[in-house]
């Protein structure tokens, strides 16, 4: 397992805060609350392992939902499987990526010999000269999107040079407009990684994609074996991605759920840094007061060891966890004060 700390984690919060009524509210994961109604599957699913039909009809399905060719996607154990396999796919002797990002890639790159560039904002990393370029949209946990001409002119001198770009979409299912999934071919040197188990709800199922070119999608399949994903998985995902409805009424429920968040947060004075539409990130200099006082009232939001002033929510499953959390954000707040909750310009 990685050394760095993510959402989730839950059995840990439980230990050091022993005393924190049940259940507890997680709100750490930036997971989709509302989980994909997992079918009834045939045993004959579990019994074999997956073959050819069972990805190619799991690649259909995704290439209609993400926009782009069947023959442009592998599935992966999880879009963190496939990060720690990039440095193997793109050697680089130099890497970009901004200060405040997704943790795992600068943990992937730290374990090769390769420079890395921690850039403080988009514009330093449009500009920047690396072989790699790495970047989330949106970027996670600070909720900034990317603009389609920047990233379009980024790809282009990438390519035009030499270099890769490396675009995590993993909360880009429910703003299609963001994604960049519809350039992947042989001429681009972009990669996209999609994930399947936050928009969907089932990040126990471990399920991802990598976009790319034809030889980078060989290399990978190559390392990583015969059978990366599960029969049961494949089916699942087919399923899902194949199901509008339940996609368009999931979105309708993210889009509002954000919104509902943003007004209880803002209301409590708290200044909204970003959302993914799945999270929304604070910035207050009472982070880990407050991260603390709600841990034990059972509530448990993210913090970053790379941001003390920094928190991120997770989006509520219904009114009685919307209710819980206004009641425990007023407790808390209240203990530690209301004063100094916005940072300083």
């Amino acid at each position: 397992m990685s050394d760095t700390v993510h959402g989730g984690a839950l059995t840990e919060m439980m230990t050091r805060f022993p005393n924190a009524p049940q259940p507890w509210l997680d709100l750490s994961t930036g997971i989709n609350p509302i989980a994909y109604p997992v079918p009834q599957l045939s045993t004959e699913l579990w019994q074999r392992l997956p073959e050819a039909e069972h990805f190619s009809a799991a690649a259909q399905a995704a290439a209609a939902f993400m926009g782009c060719a069947p023959t442009a996607i592998t599935f992966t154990s999880g879009s963190q499987s496939a990060i720690s396999l990039l440095p193997d796919l793109l050697p680089a002797r130099r890497v970009a990526l901004l200060e405040v990002t997704y943790s795992e890639y600068a943990s992937a790159w730290a374990r090769t010999d390769c420079e890395i560039l921690r850039l403080p904002d988009p514009k330093a990393l449009m500009h920047c000269e690396a072989d790699v370029i790495c970047l989330c949209n949106p970027n996670n946990p600070d909720g900034y999107r990317w603009p389609r001409a920047d990233l379009d002119a980024l790809v282009a001198r990438q390519t035009e040079r030499g270099g890769w770009v490396v675009v995590d979409e993993a909360y880009a299912d429910f703003l299609p407009s963001l994604s960049l999934a519809g350039q992947i071919d042989e001429t681009h040197r972009l990669v996209v990684l999609r994930s399947f188990g936050k928009t969907f709800g089932l990040a126990g199922l471990r399920l991802g994609a990598l976009l790319g070119p034809q030889s980078l999608l060989h290399h990978l399949r190559q390392r990583m074996g015969p059978w990366p994903v599960s029969t049961v998985a494949l089916e699942i995902a087919r399923q899902a991605y194949r199901n509008t409805a339940w996609q368009h009424a999931a979105a309708a429920r993210a889009y509002a759920g954000c919104e509902a968040l943003r007004s209880l947060l803002t209301e409590r004075e708290l200044q909204v840094e970003g959302d993914g539409v799945l999270y929304l990130s604070v910035l207050t200099p009472q982070a880990q007061n407050l991260w603390e006082n709600l841990a034990r009232q059972g509530v448990y939001v993210r913090r970053f060891a790379d941001n003390a002033a920094r928190l991120r929510f997770g989006l509520l499953a219904d009114h009685h966890e919307f209710t819980r959390l206004r009641t425990a954000l007023w407790s808390a707040l209240s203990a530690i004060g209301t004063r100094n909750l916005l940072p300083s310009n």
